[in-house]
């Protein structure tokens, strides 16, 4: 449940509409449209009928317009804004456009110059190289455009320096333009090198900007679940290849690729831990992708480097800027906590799980844009998967691409040669499993270990799971042996997680399995 207030005095809750004096207007509005998103202030859109109380009151660029979510009997502000447009109909209704606070960034100028500057106190000097040793000059560069905006705006357009991750040394900005505080943010911080997004987010009624270095920054959940038949009103999925890739074709300054063909030192074939990447002739890709989009990216390594080091820069590079195809998602589901106020509304920046079978979804994906329809009941539509994008004086501009699915399939561990038997043990060579639902495990019996394969997927959302495989009959008898007893224990430490059974398991054949001849094969995380 949301509430409007202007400077403090009510202008809409739902408990007070349609009360029992119908000519009192107070707490009334006759629609509103909170629309919020990760790396934008928001807009708040309200029409009060004729006759309520605050029409006269409310006033432009004046407030502040705040809007408040109730929980469990507490508030939390979630929108903290202005009016910047007001417009009366012909039965004397009135609309009201609101913008966020981060706007208020367009409102105060930065003067051309350099950053550092070329003359500065010792004082200022200090503190720099202090963030220069600990790689905190970024944090340091957005708490003095924001102390020297606060100081313009005065009280009521504040906004304070707020968690940053993302680091940096030295740095060197100049603009011998005057542009707005926003700009100057934007053009030094997040469209530089230096990457990453600005946030607005709000504790009581001090508004804070976040600096995050990437989407894995959000790690917190919805504690509603998107569930099919349940709460999911309406799904749609867009897939696009964008700037986004999963391969790449590492090259020298000169152009010439550094995973050549003709170095013997570095065949075709699989690297990484978990054999996660293979490598094809020029290119490096991640095992598992289709339709393979291939970056082009010189690196300061040379056939002449050992090939270990190579492969490690090409898998280091992947790690770190590689994505999924987009798969944007545009949900309309019903907020339970319109009809319970213990149930925590949906919110921006945190993950929500989706169970849809019968659309192959079973995903979490980080909730990057909300549409709320203040007086439409439970309503609401959730932006999924979409770019980061922020406001500006011209409107919004995306400022980061990244996948915003937390959750896509991904091969954890491949054993494409196994020579020894596992008669039991941790796979200790797997990487943490603990952040998927969905784990499939393969186990391969045969004495040359290259048939008789039986794979299950199993849900794990957390605690502990036992796999007996394979979930079916098999009319190949050697894949009867496969029948293994795998445990998956998400509370274990990575490379403890997942173990396989001792020998004597009942297979489907009614017989059972000595100890030999097993082993893991595969497992892909969901």
């Amino acid at each position: 449940m949301y509430q409007i207030f202007y400077d403090d005095d009510l202008v809409y809750d739902p408990r007070m509409a349609n009360g029992a004096d119908p000519g009192d207007l107070t707490g009334t509005i006759l629609d509103g449209t909170l629309k919020l998103a990760i790396g934008s202030g928001g807009q708040l859109t309200f029409t009060l009928p004729a006759g309520h109380p605050m029409i006269g009151t409310i006033e432009l660029k004046a407030g502040p317009v705040k809007v408040t979510e109730v929980l469990a009997g507490a508030t939390n502000v979630v929108f903290l804004g202005r009016v910047i447009r007001m417009e009366t109909a012909f039965d004397n209704s009135v609309t009201y456009e609101c913008e966020g606070r981060l706007s208020y960034l367009n409102d105060t100028v930065v003067q051309p110059g350099s950053y550092p500057p070329y003359a500065w106190s010792y004082a200022e000097s200090q503190e720099y190289r202090t963030a220069v040793a600990n790689g905190t000059v970024p944090a340091l560069r957005l708490t003095k455009l924001l102390e020297a905006h606060n100081t313009m705006a005065g009280a009521g357009g504040e906004i304070q320096p707020g968690t940053v991750t993302v680091s940096g040394g030295d740095m060197k900005r100049n603009s011998s333009d005057w542009l707005t505080t926003w700009e100057r943010l934007l053009m030094e911080l997040p469209d530089s090198d230096l990457g990453g997004f600005l946030q607005i987010r709000y504790s009581g009624s001090t508004a804070y900007l976040d600096y995050h270095a990437s989407i894995a920054d959000f790690s917190e959940y919805n504690s509603q679940v998107i569930n099919f038949g349940e709460n999911l009103a309406e799904i749609t999925r867009e897939t696009s290849g964008g700037e986004e890739f999963n391969a790449v074709l590492p090259v020298m300054a000169d152009g010439n690729p550094i995973l050549a063909n003709h170095h013997s030192t570095l065949p075709d074939g699989y690297y990484g831990t978990g054999n996660a990447y293979y490598k094809r002739g020029y290119v490096l890709e991640q095992v598992g992708e289709t339709n393979n989009v291939v970056a082009v990216v010189e690196m300061d390594v040379s056939v002449s480097d050992p090939a270990a080091d190579r492969i490690a820069a090409s898998i280091a590079y992947l790690e770190a800027n590689a994505g999924q195809f987009v798969n944007a998602l545009t949900v309309k589901a019903y907020d339970m906590s319109a009809a319970d106020d213990s149930v925590e509304p949906f919110r921006v920046g945190k993950l929500v799980k989706i169970l849809d079978p019968p659309h192959n979804i079973r995903e979490a994906y980080l909730v990057m844009g909300i549409t709320i329809d203040l007086t439409g009941g439970a309503d609401v539509e959730l932006d999924l998967g979409a770019q980061a994008t922020s406001l500006t004086s011209s409107g919004a501009q995306r400022i980061n691409e990244e996948t915003a699915a937390k959750r896509e399939p991904r091969v954890l561990y491949r054993n494409t040669t196994p020579t020894t038997a596992q008669s039991s043990g941790t796979l200790d060579s797997v990487p943490d499993v603990s952040a998927y639902d969905w784990i499939f495990v393969e186990v391969c019996w045969s004495t040359s270990y290259t048939s008789h394969r039986a794979g299950t997927w199993v849900y794990v959302p957390d605690g502990t799971s036992v796999i007996a495989h394979p979930s079916v009959d098999w009319t190949d008898s050697g894949a009867a042996h496969a029948y293994r007893q795998v445990t998956i224990d998400k509370s274990a430490s990575a490379g403890s997680q997942i173990s396989l059974g001792t020998g004597n398991k009942a297979n489907p054949s009614g017989t059972t399995e000595g100890t030999s001849y097993a082993v893991v094969t595969t497992i892909i995380g969901f």
